[in-house]
C-alpha cells in the first residue's frame, strides 16, 4: 500500500489527466495570465486595423490607406404606390466635330474690259464734175442736149476729127478697195455708144451704153487704191457719150 508521500507525488504528476513534471507545470501556471492578456491585445489591435482599412482611415503607422472599392449592386429606387415609374435616359456622348481647314480665298486679278472697237464709218459719196476734169484730144465743153442748161464734155472718142477725145478725173479715196462709180451721160442721137474706162493707166474696161432719154445714169464697179486715182473715159474705136459728172461711193 502506498504511503501519503506517494499519493501527493501522484497528484502533482497527474493534473487534469496529463502527465507532467512537477517543476514545468508550476512555471506554466505562473505565466498563463500574462500570455492570455497579450494575445487578447493582439486580437483587438488586428480588429481595429481591419476596421480602419475598410473605412479608408490611416493605418496605425500613419500611412494613407487606399479605399478598397466594393462591387455592391445598385439599389433600385423605390417608387411610391400610385406614382408611375419614370425611366431616366442615359445621355449619349455627342461626337466632336473636327474643324476643317479653311482654304485661303483666291484673289482674281481685275480684268479691264475694253469697249468694242467700232469701225469708222465709210466715206460719203464724192461727185466729180466733167468740166473740172482734164480733157484730151477732141474733147470739148458743151451744153447738155434736150434744152438742159448743164455744162457737159462732148466729142469724146473717135470720129470727131483729130485724135480721140478723153476726159480724165482725179479721185481720192481713204482706203483701197472696190468702189461704185455712177456716170451721168447723154446720148442724143445715136442708138448706142461705147466707152472705155481706164483706172490708173491699167487695161481699160469697155462698156456699151444704149441711147435713151437725155440724162442717164450708169453704175460701174472700179478698184481704187488709197489716195489719188486717175479715171479716164474715152473710146479710140468710136464715139463715146457726153459726160456730165461721176460719183464715187464706197462698196463695189
Amino acid at each position: 500500500m502506498a504511503s501519503a508521500g506517494d499519493g501527493e507525488a501522484t497528484a502533482e504528476e497527474y493534473h487534469g489527466g496529463h502527465r507532467r513534471e512537477a517543476g514545468t507545470w508550476g512555471e506554466f501556471e505562473r505565466y498563463r495570465v500574462p500570455i492570455a492578456a497579450a494575445a487578447a491585445l493582439v486580437l483587438i489591435s488586428a480588429a481595429i486595423t481591419v476596421s480602419m482599412l475598410l473605412r479608408g482611415d490611416e493605418s496605425p503607422l500613419g500611412l494613407a490607406t487606399p479605399i478598397i472599392p466594393t462591387s455592391a449592386p445598385p439599389t433600385p429606387a423605390t417608387t411610391p404606390p400610385g406614382v408611375p415609374a419614370t425611366t431616366t435616359a442615359t445621355p449619349r456622348p455627342t461626337p466632336s466635330r473636327t474643324a476643317r481647314p479653311t482654304a485661303a480665298p483666291t484673289r482674281v486679278a481685275p480684268t479691264t474690259t475694253r469697249p468694242p472697237t467700232t469701225p469708222p464709218p465709210p466715206p460719203p459719196p464724192v461727185t466729180y464734175q466733167a468740166e473740172a476734169a482734164t480733157l484730151g484730144g477732141s474733147a470739148a465743153h458743151l451744153s447738155a442736149p434736150c434744152g438742159a442748161p448743164v455744162p457737159v464734155v462732148g466729142h469724146l472718142g473717135a470720129g470727131w476729127g483729130g485724135s480721140p477725145g478723153t476726159v480724165t478725173f482725179s479721185a481720192s479715196v481713204p482706203t483701197a478697195g472696190e468702189y461704185t462709180m455712177t456716170v451721168r451721160h447723154y446720148i442724143p442721137d445715136d442708138p448706142w455708144r461705147e466707152v472705155q474706162v481706164r483706172v490708173n493707166g491699167a487695161a481699160p474696161t469697155t462698156i456699151r451704153w444704149n441711147a435713151g432719154q437725155c440724162a442717164l445714169d450708169r453704175q460701174v464697179r472700179v478698184s481704187l487704191r488709197a489716195g489719188a486715182n486717175t479715171i479716164e473715159l474715152g473710146n479710140p474705136l468710136g464715139r463715146a457719150p457726153m459726160i456730165d459728172y461721176i460719183v464715187i461711193a464706197p462698196g463695189g
